[in-house]
């Protein structure tokens, strides 16, 4: 067998018992915070030091307290004015009003779709919409549940 070639395995090897070792101390960590009641606590801001997890018998009022806070949300939701759209624009087609019930798209953005699809003609894909001054990857991710390239425009505002 050449040298070089088991110079090569023993590497190979000590790389792969490293990592195990590594692991093995990462996971001998967190069974030993488990047992101690302490994993997946918080923080105590002050001190940095682990807080207990709450017990399982107070899984019912977390549960409780979480629902209470989701319906706190959709109330301040509704108090912010937040509108809720159904349906789909065509975005080949649609007026300046039409593009403003969007979310994000005031008279300046709907200014410039139209003038793009002017010069450039339809868009062949709702995702050529970023190529808008204006739209990038994120407002474009929120309205692409609305959008459509044909069909009729349906979108409606609750």
């Amino acid at each position: 067998m050449n040298t070089s070639a088991t110079i090569s395995k023993i590497r190979s090897a000590l790389a792969t018992v490293s990592l195990g070792v590594f692991l093995l101390a990462i996971l001998g960590n967190v069974f030993a915070s488990t047992s101690a009641g302490i994993a997946f606590g918080e923080t105590n801001k002050s001190s940095a030091a682990l807080v207990p997890a709450a017990p399982l018998a107070n899984l019912g009022e977390q549960r409780q307290r979480f629902n209470a806070d989701e319906q706190n949300e959709a109330a301040d939701d509704s108090r912010a004015g937040k509108k809720t759209l159904r349906g789909k624009l065509n975005i080949n087609t649609a007026t300046t009003e039409q593009l403003q019930l969007l979310p994000g798209i005031g008279p300046a953005k709907a200014q410039r779709i139209i003038e793009f699809r002017q010069k450039q003609g339809k868009f062949r894909r709702t995702r050529d919409i970023r190529r808008i001054k204006g739209i990038g990857y994120k407002t474009f991710k929120r309205l692409e549940p609305h959008l459509s390239t044909d069909g009729p425009t349906t979108l409606t505002v609750e």
